[in-house]
């Protein structure tokens, strides 16, 4: 496999499209911190999995969006972009390992998308992606990665008795891996019918921690308790998310979720 790159880094609102279904694909573990003036980002490696097509020249870039990317037109404020020559069948380019300064970005919080499009018929479409956990916060225009939730998270709840209103959580950590202290965090225990998409709450509030702002490179632990529910959602099953929110200015936004295996049931 031949591969040569160049080194490209712009900032600006884009809009790319999903290519047809390619050999291009980012396999592996993927990761990224953004500092005040870097990006980094790793990853296992970028494969051409086609049996017996070459690509195109492609694109590894990274997005910072408003909503997060769905897969079809990609737009929002691309801070990272590498170039790489055409693939041979079946081979791969990796590990990746990529530090590389920014420019400023906008004050506000980002879902964050790593894409590798392929030049395909004049153009750059969009041949694979993923979306990160972790979502990006902006402030001062200074860039930190926002806190996010680590380990193991259970929610359960009594049925019956005394403690039919009480909530067990028994929590994992909430980390901040960036170099600067965040503001206050916030932490929600969240029932829906339905889980959590990441976009569109749609259920019940069922427990709401504050927690003070948390310094760079420190984490809070083991974060267990009991919570008493001032009121009982509707009897049902319940799908649950931790929701962790980080305060911006005067409000608070979304920096982290997870959705549990287990549900609840309230009766």
């Amino acid at each position: 496999m031949k591969h040569i790159f160049s080194v490209c880094l712009i900032l600006l609102s884009y809009g790319i499209t999903l290519a047809s279904p390619g050999g291009l694909v980012l396999n592996g573990s993927w990761s990224f911190n953004v500092g005040k003036t870097t990006v980094r980002i790793t990853g296992d490696e970028i494969t051409n999995e086609s049996d017996y097509q070459t690509s195109g020249s492609f694109l590894l870039e990274m997005y910072l969006t408003k909503q997060k990317y769905d897969g079809n037109s990609l737009s929002g404020q691309k801070v990272f972009s590498r170039s790489y020559s055409s693939m041979d069948p079946n081979s791969y380019y990796g590990p990746i390992d990529i530090t590389h300064d920014i420019l400023p970005v906008n004050p506000g919080t980002y879902y964050v998308t790593l894409a590798v499009l392929e030049y395909v018929d004049g153009e750059y479409m969009v041949a694979d992606y993923l979306n990160f956990d972790a979502m990006c916060t902006i402030s001062s225009n200074e860039i930190t990665t926002a806190p996010q939730l680590e380990g193991n998270w259970l929610v359960s709840n009594s049925l019956n008795g005394e403690n039919k209103n009480q909530l067990s959580i028994r929590g994992g950590t909430i980390v901040n891996n960036s170099e600067y202290a965040t503001d206050s965090i916030k932490l929600k225990i969240f029932g829906s019918v339905e889980p959590f998409d990441g976009k569109l709450l749609n259920g019940y509030t069922l427990c709401e921690v504050n927690y003070d702002p948390l310094g760079a490179k420190f984490a809070f632990y083991d974060n267990s308790f009991p919570y008493v529910l001032e009121m009982l959602p509707p009897n049902g099953r319940y799908h649950v998310a931790i929701l962790l929110y980080v305060k911006e200015k005067n409000d608070y936004v979304l920096a982290d979720y997870n959705n549990l295996y287990e549900t609840i049931i309230f009766r």
